[in-house]
């Protein structure tokens, strides 16, 4: 018997419904608890829904293995924690438009296939590094191969990312890695030594 194949649709419809359900909640007093409950919901679907494989790795296929034992996991790299902050940030656009929404959600199904370790060094640049998802890779000095072959290399590549989604995300960044409807005030010294 042949295993039945997932259909991502109604992963996105959860999803949409969810963050809907609870668009009322994403406002200037969300507390972190909150805004990291929601996004995990968004996030579950998205992995629950199964990969989109790139048929892109960042090391060669002779390298996948040690021991007879993967080294390798799939990297969402459109981090879908992070996308959820971006949809429910312009929830009056992509909570009132399902195909936006769907667009949001199948892009972040995309993974290329890293190392554990380097997929462990991508999610810590997610919560503190001000480096664009675009630039991840060219950061950290990634090169992806296709289909883990030699002939087919893009080195140090600038990952495909919608403009609108960077431009957003760089007023995430500023706003101290927190929604942008948060009014996060990333204080400085300067009054405290005015004051002195």
């Amino acid at each position: 018997m042949s295993k039945k194949r997932k259909d991502p649709a109604e992963y996105a419809l959860t999803a949409f419904n969810a963050l809907k359900a609870n668009q009322y909640r994403w406002n200037k007093e969300l507390v972190t608890d909150v805004e990291r409950s929601i996004s995990r919901l968004f996030y579950d679907q998205v992995f629950s829904s199964g990969a989109d494989k790139s048929g892109f790795s960042t090391v060669l296929k002779n390298h996948w293995m040690v021991d007879g034992k993967s080294i390798m996991t799939d990297d969402h790299y459109m981090a879908p924690q992070s996308v959820t902050k971006f949809i429910m940030d312009q929830s009056d656009i992509l909570l009132n438009d399902y195909d936006y929404f769907v667009d949001c959600f199948m892009m972040c199904r995309k993974t290329h296939y890293v190392m554990k370790s380097q997929n462990d060094e991508l999610s810590a640049l997610t919560k503190k590094t001000k480096v664009l998802t675009r630039n991840r890779y060219k950061h950290l000095g990634f090169n992806l191969y296709k289909d883990g072959k030699p002939n087919y290399v893009m080195k140090t590549p600038e990952l495909e990312v919608p403009t609108y989604y960077t431009d957003w995300e760089k007023g995430y960044q500023i706003n101290g890695f927190r929604a942008t409807v948060v009014d996060n005030e990333q204080g400085d010294l300067s009054g405290f030594l005015n004051a002195a």
